[in-house]
């Protein structure tokens, strides 16, 4: 995941520095679903397992369906809500934040 990531910044001539790495995204999920922050992360059947709000990320060169994930009592402010707002604005418009990717086989 790292390299797609990587990929995408520099496509969009962005620097960007981790703060946290974790080992799978089931590892991520409980850290944000207890209130560690938010992150961007590949849509994965575990998502449905944990209590978070779900933002789908718009897909494009890079093939794969990512979103940010929130804890679900908490909104992104500051620099965290500018930024998600940035990567959201050019989501396309059929798709919303009520529709939270609730299976799969939604896109």
């Amino acid at each position: 995941m790292d390299h797609i990531l990587e990929k995408m910044w520099m496509s969009l001539n962005i620097s960007f520095h981790y703060r946290y790495r974790m080992p799978n995204e089931t590892a991520i999920l409980a850290l944000v679903a207890n209130g560690f922050g938010s992150a961007i992360i590949p849509w994965v059947d575990e998502l449905r397992n944990f209590p978070v709000n779900i933002f789908p990320l718009p897909s494009g060169a890079f093939g794969h369906r990512l979103c940010i994930v929130t804890r679900k009592d908490h909104a992104l402010e500051g620099a965290a809500g500018d930024f998600s707002q940035f990567l959201l604005s050019s989501r396309p418009a059929d798709v919303t934040l009520s529709q939270k990717y609730a299976s799969p086989d939604q896109a």
